[in-house]
């Protein structure tokens, strides 16, 4: 398909628009998680409670994300875990948003990165 010169710049402003868009999202989610994060061990809402549906309310219902993110924990298998030990736990610059005291270990390390890319999906998509 051989395109018109002159279809380049409408074909321009798309991919400008689209990143522009996916930039501005990004953005928005970097600020989100530098303010909020998923505040780690919280007594009421922290990200350890949201993902073991103990949450106190109103934070009990925010269910899609650990529904989502605790399905595709069940479906990787276990010497995964090993084998992204050193990337989940010392290597990743997710970590900086993540509370890492406590009960801190790889499933959970991979439960917050899970939740992290889940997270620039929905702002994203």
């Amino acid at each position: 398909m051989i395109l018109k010169s002159d279809s380049w710049p409408r074909i321009f402003r798309w991919v400008f628009l689209i990143l522009l868009y996916y930039v501005a999202c990004l953005v928005v989610l970097n600020t989100y998680m530098d303010r909020h994060g998923f505040r780690g061990y919280e007594d009421r809402y922290g990200f350890a409670k949201m993902t073991d549906y103990t949450a106190e309310k109103p934070f009990c219902y925010s269910v899609l994300t650990p529904l989502v993110v605790n399905g595709i924990m069940e479906l990787i298998p276990d010497r995964s875990f090993v084998k992204l030990e050193k990337d989940l736990l010392h290597d990743s610059e997710f970590l900086r948003y993540a509370d890492t005291t406590g009960e801190w270990g790889v499933k959970i390390s991979a439960r917050q990165h899970l939740s992290g890319i889940f997270g620039q999906i929905q702002v994203v998509g």
